[in-house]
């Protein structure tokens, strides 16, 4: 067992990978300084994430499928920022053991492209109108990098993403920089985001036909979820077009009114929304078991602080995301595929998305 006081993240971050204490650290977008919760004990296991709400303050990591179970880190101990007061820890160092990396070696451009034409066939059969595909791209990492400031080169170079930087004992190392809001709770008050269609940054004009029909499909489905789950004073933005590093998006701010007994049952209706699956969602699911050789795990699922201050919850949906285990890291990305979808564009777009990530990675 060590004893250790801490008073910087950075430290605390190198020390507490590879024990047995579970934590997690994330920045909010536009803030500075970063948040970090750990626990005492392993995550606890949430089979429905319905009661979410239930499990008191913490931090939820959901996997894509819903069917599987989402991990909850209580609030045991928290800090805030990259400084802080003195933190007393006792923890156990574990034997490092390699984690198993289900990954096919045959996610390829060539492999990508014919998963995607089979897609693009299967929708126009019919039955379905979008399914988005993922790959992943594996990196090797150099045996002196540096989780820890990878993630303070996440905050750096994605000011306006939720960055965070888990570590879960048996799980391996998940961090990421996602641009898409899945749900906000202050009080009674829920917001969220439509972000679905992209297209490289810096392109003006209008955008193309594929990707606004993209776009009004996740829109939709929001809509409808709020007025199912019974939400009042629905308010909805015009779709605008926003930055995410080296892509543009197109994006669409819902809010509504909530009685808190809902949050559950919305946050299990949201997910996972078309913009990470497809449309409609159980022929989308079925092609994506067909298609994909990896378990896409916490890939497009969900992730985020909940019951804070408030009983506050943020919750982000996991893209632009990234498993180090293995002296490797594995970059998750993915695209939506639609009966107009050019391979090889969808391709370039994964490809894109993964820019940002890559170059990080290359500097710690």
């Amino acid at each position: 067992m060590t004893e250790m006081i801490f008073t910087h993240l950075r430290n605390l971050q190198t020390e507490l990978i590879g024990g047995n204490l579970p934590f997690v650290s994330w920045r909010l977008p536009g803030m500075s300084a970063p948040e970090t919760v750990g626990s005492s004990t392993l995550p606890e296991q949430i089979t429905d994430i319905r009661n979410l709400n239930d499990m008191g303050p913490g931090f939820v990591m959901a996997p894509f499928q819903a069917t599987h179970p989402a991990l909850f880190i209580p609030n045991h101990w928290y800090r805030s920022g990259f400084r802080f007061d003195g933190l007393p820890l006792k923890f156990e160092r574990q034997k490092q053991t390699s984690l198993q990396r289900k990954i096919e070696l045959t996610n390829n451009k060539r492999e990508y492209i014919r998963k995607v034409e089979s897609a693009v066939q299967r929708i126009k059969q019919g039955g379905f109108d979008k399914v988005v595909l993922s790959r992943i791209i594996s990196v090797p990492l150099h045996h002196e990098f540096d989780v820890a400031l990878f993630f303070g080169q996440l905050c750096c170079s994605y000011p306006q993403a939720f960055v965070y930087l888990c570590y879960l004992p048996g799980k391996g190392i998940w961090a990421g920089a996602t641009p898409e809001l899945l749900l906000s709770i202050e009080g009674e008050e829920v917001t969220t985001m439509a972000l679905a269609g992209t297209r490289k940054a810096g392109i003006t004009g209008n955008w193309p036909g594929k990707e606004q029909e993209e776009h009004r499909w996740v829109s939709h489905y929001i809509a409808g979820v709020f007025t199912a789950t019974g939400a009042t004073g629905i308010q909805q933005s015009e779709a605008y077009t926003v930055n995410a590093g080296p892509v543009d998006h197109l994006r669409t701010d819902f809010s509504a009114h909530l009685p808190d007994m809902y949050f559950g049952s919305l946050i299990k209706k949201l997910h996972p929304t078309p913009a990470v699956c497809g449309w409609p969602q159980e022929r989308a699911l079925e092609t994506i078991a067909d298609l994909e050789d990896h378990d896409r795990e916490f890939y497009t699922g969900f992730a985020g602080p909940v019951n804070g201050k408030n009983r506050n919850s943020e919750l982000y949906v996991n893209l632009r995301c990234v498993r180090i285990a293995d002296s490797h890291a594995d970059i998750y990305v993915g695209g939506g595929i639609t009966v107009d979808s050019d391979p090889e564009a969808e391709w370039e777009e994964t490809t894109l998305k993964s820019q940002t990530l890559l170059e990080v990675i290359k500097k710690c």
